[in-house]
C-alpha cells in the first residue's frame, strides 16, 4: 500500500480521474489499484497530511532488472516509452524512467508498477527521466547488442 501525501495529491488527482490510469489499466499496461475507504485508511495511518492511501492489485512474482535477459529489458524499455507516450497525451509525464520502478514480468509481459510516477508536465525536469531512462534501459542494451564488456 501507498500513502499519498497533500504534496502528491495533485498529480494523483489526475492519474485516478480515470482517464490515464484507465488508459492504461485498459491496455494491461499498469497495475490496477483502489483506493483504501476512509475508516480502512484510519487504521493506517493518523496523519492529517495523508490525502488518501491506495492499494495495487497484487503481483504473484517479481522480477528485477538484473534478471531479465536482452528482450526483456527491451520489451521493458519500450514498455516505459508507451507509458510516456499515453501520459504525455493526458498532460502527464513520467517523474522518472528507472527499470526498478517502472517494469516487472507478469506473466512473461513487462507491467508498469509505479502508480505514483506521474505528475504534471510543467512540474517534471525531463532531463532527469531522459538520464534515467539511459542509464537503466539504453546503455545495458548497448552493451549486451555489442558485446562492450
Amino acid at each position: 500500500m501507498s500513502a499519498i501525501t497533500m504534496l502528491d495529491s495533485k498529480p494523483m488527482t489526475a492519474i485516478c480521474s480515470l482517464v490515464l490510469h484507465e488508459a492504461l489499466a485498459s491496455e494491461g499496461l499498469i497495475v490496477a489499484h483502489s483506493e483504501l475507504t476512509a475508516k480502512d485508511q484510519r487504521r493506517f495511518t493518523a496523519d492529517t497530511q495523508r490525502y488518501t492511501i491506495i492499494k495495487p492489485t497484487p503481483i504473484p512474482f517479481i522480477s528485477y532488472p538484473y534478471e531479465w535477459s536482452f528482450l526483456q529489458l527491451k520489451a521493458a524499455a519500450l514498455l516505459t516509452l508507451r507509458v510516456q507516450r499515453i501520459a504525455r497525451e493526458h498532460g502527464m509525464v513520467l517523474k522518472d524512467a528507472s527499470a526498478y520502478n517502472g517494469a516487472i514480468y507478469r506473466q512473461k509481459k513487462p507491467i508498469f508498477i509505479d502508480t505514483l510516477s506521474f505528475a504534471t508536465y510543467q512540474e517534471v525536469r525531463l532531463g532527469r527521466v531522459t538520464n534515467s531512462f539511459c542509464e537503466h534501459f539504453i546503455a545495458p542494451l548497448a552493451v549486451a547488442r555489442y558485446n562492450l564488456l
